[in-house]
């Protein structure tokens, strides 16, 4: 999810360097006229490699502004003193140019050398020396090292408390940055405590704060988004989104990141209808724009294809994904990593529609496009091989189905000697576990049982490592393998599969489940063909019961999918 205040900085610094309309041609001139009539060290020499390092980083051209901080700090020491106040706020301008630049480490190192030279001209608890220790807080935090960046921030705030009071803005914002490490810590009940004591400080600020008290609300409305809590986070991002419209309309960009994740919420909630009219409430405004961000458009396109997938509406998703594909197309060409995930998309709205063949055919061109241009080893070229194999064994092509389950194994485990792909990282790999499964089941269909065997078992060892050894998931497996036995006949090591199969389901669905009831059939067979013929009606009986219990219609799901 994307932070609204994230959005809105970007956007201010945006609008300062249009604004930076004046040229610093004259500048230069101006620069080289003081060097030769003033010298180096003059104020006014000084002064313009401040102003024009300014103007470079209104205009993003970070790695010359530095440079010119850089002079400026040299000039400084020579007319002052590198121990002099000044020299502390040279130091300042290069380690903030360098946080736009990436340059975490330079700019840290900067601040600290001002840190010093302030508190030792300063002292240590004036707003100056806090808004360093911020400075440093906020590099840390963007090069992830968020337990210093909370270190430092919390010591700014300790200042702010003392010089300004408790419910100053500053302090505000400061709390708003511990919610954020927090946050990026996945700590989300303690950066909501946080968030919730910047919310209080900035909603006594009244209208000038508006932004601010936006942007807390779609931090509080991520944090419980991402523990699942959906209602209260449609209600934040409501919130923010009648602050935004209140003062700028319905139709500002500012708008899209809101109903962006307004539509994710009601996504997650299956409220499909909901989350298209947000989509398209993105649309309207990016359309209108003078300015499209194309690939902003075709995104767009995607969001509402897949909501329209989801509700079943796969003509019309389809149609905004072609849309999305010809915009991609034209600003990628047609071999980029983009234009497959397209065509994925496309492939898994004509398979919903059972019209396979043109399922494949995408699938295929998404394949073709992720081989040339991903590593060969990369998650999508293994989904895109599973993908295809599904499909190959709906339509009962087992041979083509294991094929291409085999190489989505490949693919994931690197020909099974891959360096990146240790023991640890198998048995921590559930999507490879549920392909391994559905190999073996391809192989069982050819009665290549050793074969299906041999995946059942492989599945079933990462399974029991991953999810422990009473999980369904474990009793499906149990269950298939018990299914291979019976058709070899091999009936007394079916039987102990199914009872495995069938203990796990007692224990966790209850005896009068339907799932519980497709083991108990298959154990009833398995007897009936041992001609063990009370022991079979029993089981039978049993299965009969609990289907008319739940007025079973046919085939469980659990009994053959993972």
């Amino acid at each position: 999810m994307s932070s609204l205040h994230a959005f809105f900085e970007k956007a201010k610094h945006r609008n300062d360097s249009e604004r930076s309309t004046v040229s610093t041609t004259h500048l230069d001139e101006e620069m080289k006229m003081s060097r030769d009539k003033l010298g180096a060290e003059s104020a006014e020499v000084i002064e313009s490699y401040f102003t024009k390092g300014e103007f470079c980083e209104k205009q993003e051209k970070y790695r010359d502004a530095i440079m010119l901080y850089k002079k400026g700090l040299e000039s400084t020491k020579l007319k002052y003193g590198k121990d002099h106040i000044s020299v502390a706020k040279a130091y300042e301008k290069i380690g903030r140019a360098c946080i736009y630049e990436e340059q975490y480490d330079e700019a840290i190192n900067n601040f600290k050398k001002a840190l010093e030279l302030k508190i030792k001209k300063l002292g240590s608890e004036q707003l100056d020396v806090a808004d360093i220790y911020l400075d440093i807080g906020r590099a840390y935090f963007e090069e992830g090292s968020f337990s210093q960046a909370e270190v430092n921030f919390s010591t700014a705030l300790n200042i702010k408390e003392k010089r300004l009071g408790k419910s100053h803005p500053d302090v505000a914002a400061l709390y708003n940055h511990l919610g954020n490490v927090k946050y990026n810590q996945e700590e989300y009940t303690s950066a909501i405590e946080y968030y919730r004591q910047a919310y209080d400080i900035y909603l006594g600020e009244g209208d000038k704060c508006f932004k601010d008290l936006a942007g807390i609300y779609i931090n509080l409305a991520d944090c419980y988004y991402n523990t699942a809590n959906f209602d209260d986070a449609i209600e934040y991002y409501y919130r923010a989104r009648e602050i935004i419209a209140g003062k700028n309309g319905e139709d500002c960009m500012e708008m899209i990141p809101i109903n962006d994740s307004i539509a994710h919420s009601y996504g997650k909630k299956k409220f499909f209808e909901e989350a298209i009219i947000y989509y398209q409430k993105t649309l309207k405004i990016l359309t209108a724009s003078k300015n499209i961000d194309t690939v902003e458009l075709a995104n767009c396109y995607i969001n509402l294809g897949i909501s329209f997938s989801k509700k079943g509406d796969y003509d019309t998703a389809i149609d905004h994904y072609k849309k999305s594909l010809a915009i991609l197309i034209e600003k990628y060409g047609d071999r980029h990593p983009h234009i497959a995930n397209c065509y994925s998309y496309m492939a898994a709205a004509y398979l919903n529609k059972d019209e396979n063949n043109e399922a494949i055919d995408y699938y295929k061109k998404a394949l073709d496009i992720r081989l040339n241009r991903l590593e060969r080893q990369h998650s999508f070229v293994a989904k895109t091989y599973g993908s295809l194999a599904a499909i190959y064994f709906k339509k009962r092509q087992y041979s083509d189905a294991i094929t291409n389950y085999k190489e989505s194994i490949l693919t994931t485990m690197g020909d099974y000697v891959s360096e990146d792909f240790n023991e640890e990282s198998k048995y921590n790999n559930l999507p490879l576990a549920n392909t391994f499964f559905h190999l073996g089941q391809a192989y069982a269909r050819k009665r290549m049982y050793d074969d299906a065997l041999s995946n059942f078992e492989k599945a079933l060892d990462i399974k029991i490592n991953k999810l422990g050894e009473e999980h369904l998931e474990v009793a499906t497996i149990y269950n298939e393998i018990g299914l291979t036995y019976s058709d070899q006949r091999f009936f007394d090591s079916a039987i102990e599969n199914y009872e495995k199969a069938l203990e796990i389901r007692v224990k966790k669905l209850g005896r009068d489940h339907l799932d519980t009831a497709v083991v108990y059939n298959n154990l009833g067979l398995v007897y009936v063909n041992k001609k063990a013929w009370s022991k079979a009606l029993e089981l039978l009986n049993i299965s009969l019961e609990i289907r008319e219990k739940t007025s079973w219609r046919g085939p469980s799901y659990c009994g053959t999918k993972l």
